[in-house]
């Protein structure tokens, strides 16, 4: 099913909606397939949001390495760009 339907499925009155599953997806919680630019969600891949993990602290400069280093990661790939 798509994120739309899960969430009027599953959370008809919140506290979930599309754009919390797409954040999830993001975040990478949320296991996904997507075909053909559409994402599509099972029951099961569901259940994982429900499991409840300690949150780990990120060492400074840590997220920089994932990926998720902000708007200096942002400013480096649009200096990048410019470069090529």
């Amino acid at each position: 099913m798509t994120l739309r339907e899960a969430a009027a499925l599953f959370w008809p009155d919140g506290p979930f909606s599309e754009r919390t599953l797409r954040t999830a997806v993001r975040d990478r919680r949320l296991p996904i397939s997507q075909v053909a630019g559409k994402f599509f969600v099972t029951k099961a891949a569901l259940r994982v949001l429900s499991v409840c993990e300690p949150l780990r602290p990120v060492p400074h400069g840590a997220a920089a390495l994932q990926g998720g280093g902000g708007f200096e990661n942002d400013l480096a790939a649009i200096r990048r760009m410019r470069e090529s």
